[in-house]
């Protein structure tokens, strides 16, 4: 007579077992910054990443100094984050937007140059500046792209994704 176990190992000794590795289901932020602690565990020269919050100081920092106290800074604050990220999600210097020139937008780019100047002088780079740095460690060969790659939930994707994905075959799901 043989036991339940024994039975089950005679069986799989001749079975075909096959497993497939699970997929990584990932928002697209949270890859990047994948991307970027793998380049950081390579030994890469990187400047330092930001977090959101020390992101945000930089930024309340530059507005409060640059306004009259007229200007909500809060409000300013959270417009200008979302406003450099728009812009450095489609690809867009700073220098495009001057064809745009109103009051605001010209108030915009001098908060924007100091943002840059600021985190260049301190080598620090905020989330939404790092895809370029990621770009170019795929095209070195220091990141593996990943075979197959699915995007949910984007309309269109951001241009600055471009040169990242591209090569790699995607699947769009809206």
């Amino acid at each position: 007579h043989t036991s339940p176990p024994r039975k089950m190992r005679q069986h799989l000794s001749g079975a075909s077992i096959s497993c497939h590795q699970t997929p990584d289901v990932l928002p697209i932020q949270s890859w990047l910054l994948r991307c970027w602690n793998e380049l950081e565990a390579q030994g890469c020269e990187l400047p330092l990443l930001l977090n959101a919050h020390q992101s945000r100081l930089i930024w309340e920092s530059i507005i409060s100094g640059a306004s009259d106290g007229l200007l909500q800074t809060g409000a300013a604050v959270k417009l200008a984050m979302d406003g450099w990220g728009v812009l450095k999600n489609r690809n867009t210097s700073i220098d495009e937007l001057n064809y745009f020139a109103t009051e605001d937008t010209k108030q915009f780019i001098a908060w924007a140059r100091e943002f840059e100047k600021i985190c260049g002088e301190n080598k620090w780079i905020d989330v939404a500046s790092i895809v370029p740095f990621i770009e170019k460690a795929f095209l070195d060969g220091r990141l593996e792209k990943p075979a197959n790659i699915v995007l949910f939930g984007f309309i269109e994707l951001p241009p600055v994704f471009d040169n990242i994905v591209g090569k790699v075959p995607v699947g769009a799901e809206h």
